[in-house]
């Protein structure tokens, strides 16, 4: 009996992605090997032995739609910083270019690398300690902070929402959303003049 394992799988992903995956007689895959086809939708099942109510691992389509609608939203905010913060504008096209990839991730076609997330120094979660006031309207780059916390806000209704999605899917929905919405924390922070975590003052 030969063991199919998830290392050998991501070999042959790394080749091709695969729409199908078909075992050989006298094959047999790891628990570990199987959840990754389940959770990229690769079909495991030969035609005449696929079961009748399969669900489907493609993005719904709301959901895409949704995650299109954030990308454009980075990609705007990113345009309108682009004279007066460089920096700031490449992270959020970065973050527009995770946005875009994440339906093909969730389908399976593509990998999706994680983002560097640098943990709070108090060990709170990324963003909690920030304050979103009405004061920001009165600061220069209020614009920018208010653009941020709103971005970081529609990222966190969305994981907060059910799309009816598999349950590997839905976990790295919520896994890749919440780097995001790490991420925006961290944005946030440091162009509110954050040099260290606001918990320590």
């Amino acid at each position: 009996m030969k063991f199919i394992t998830e290392d050998d799988l991501r070999t042959l992903f790394k080749q091709a992605p695969l729409e199908c995956y078909q075992l050989k007689p006298g094959e047999r895959l790891t628990p570990g090997a199987r959840q990754f086809l389940i959770d990229r939708g690769v079909d495991m099942y030969a035609a005449d032995a696929r079961p009748k109510a399969r669900a489907t691992a493609k993005t719904p389509a709301l959901l895409a739609l949704r995650l299109e609608g954030l990308r454009l939203e980075c990609l705007l905010a990113a345009e309108s910083l682009l004279a007066t913060d460089a920096a700031l504008a490449n992270a959020l096209t970065d973050l527009s270019r995770q946005l875009a990839l994440l339906p093909l991730a969730l389908d399976g076609t593509c990998a999706l690398a994680d983002l560097c997330i640098q943990p709070c120094a108090e060990g709170a979660a990324t963003g909690d300690c920030i304050d979103v006031s009405a004061g920001w309207l009165a600061l220069d780059n209020g614009r920018t902070l208010l653009t941020l916390a709103q971005l970081r806000n529609r990222v966190a209704l969305l994981a907060a929402e059910d799309h009816g999605l598999a349950e590997g899917q839905r976990a790295l929905l919520a896994d890749k959303l919440g780097q995001i919405a790490a991420r925006l924390s961290q944005l946030l922070c440091h162009a509110s003049g954050g040099e260290s975590c606001p918990t320590q003052h």
